[in-house]
């Protein structure tokens, strides 16, 4: 998060500009910095916000004049929130072998199909069994 100012005045000044961010690890360490602007000057502070966790959060930003909340949500890489992630876990545990249904129902239609027109399945594992033995199999 950077912070600017803005020196409005012919004599230089110096503020001292608080960060106020629960649930964030913030470097520097320093919740407050101290800011020297030069007369009609303008100066920034920076501040590196790292997240906890997902959610939603406020970040406060003052100084002895005026304070400032700034809203701040924090996803995961596909932007979701904690709820929706563990909801579309819940769906894809549930519903996911669901969807596998038209893959087995293809691989039987092709099945019933090759034993009607007499052709061994590929890859039996019984044939395979049985050529490993030595034994034949019909």
């Amino acid at each position: 998060m950077v912070v600017q100012a803005t020196n409005p005045l012919d004599d230089a000044c110096e503020s001292v500009i608080a960060l106020r961010a629960p649930g964030f690890e913030l470097a520097p360490l320093k919740e407050e910095q101290k800011i020297a602007l030069p007369p009609k000057g303008k100066g920034s502070l920076a501040w590196i916000l790292t997240p906890h966790k997902t959610g939603s959060f406020q970040v406060v930003v003052t100084d002895i004049l005026d304070t400032r909340v700034f809203g701040v949500t924090v996803t995961n890489v596909l932007g979701l929130n904690t709820f929706q992630a563990q909801l579309l876990t819940a769906i894809g545990g549930l519903f996911g072998p669901i969807f596998t249904i038209p893959w087995w129902l293809e691989k039987w239609q092709q099945r019933r199909e090759r034993q009607a027109r007499g052709i061994a399945a590929p890859f039996s594992p019984n044939k395979i069994s049985a050529a490993m033995l030595g034994t034949r199999y019909d």
